[in-house]
């Protein structure tokens, strides 16, 4: 074999030791502060409620927030009271749009949950929803909520 071919070859198999490395180690998910986007903040306020972790979730809704679905109209203690009866086993999100208008996000998104809402099931179809979340100094906040199946 020539010196040619088995430079080449020494070549070829030092490339594709590089290709299974990466430079840079891999992005983690945002947290609130790092969230940038309508998909990151939906994704974090449903994990919380997964987890049941009610006082972070609470600190994402605005004391002046409204949510329309299901033919009634909650504010913050009611919507606090509807999350509490879920058991969020898993979720799916799809379809995400965001809309800037300044500072604040508009997010309409497909979810699908498994789990229970007051002891029954979640449906099995996705449910679309929409959520206008503001940036405050302190982070971002759910102002506003809407759902329709």
């Amino acid at each position: 074999m020539s010196l040619r071919r088995v430079l080449s070859l020494l070549m070829v198999c030092w490339l594709l030791t590089l290709s299974g490395c990466t430079k840079w180690a891999e992005k983690s998910n945002p947290t609130w502060r790092q969230a940038t986007s309508g998909e990151h903040l939906s994704n974090l306020f449903w994990k919380e409620v997964q987890a049941k972790n009610w006082t972070e979730v609470e600190a994402h809704i605005a004391p002046e927030f409204v949510s329309l679905g299901s033919g009634r109209v909650l504010d913050r203690a009611g919507l606090m009271q509807h999350l509490k009866s879920m058991d969020v086993q898993g979720f799916q999100i799809g379809e995400v749009e965001t809309r800037s208008a300044g500072k604040d996000l508009i997010v309409t998104y497909l979810i699908t949950v498994h789990g229970t809402v007051g002891g029954n099931q979640f449906p099995t179809s996705p449910i679309r929803m929409m959520a206008v979340w503001q940036e405050l100094n302190h982070g971002w906040v759910m102002v506003a909520h809407a759902m329709s199946q």
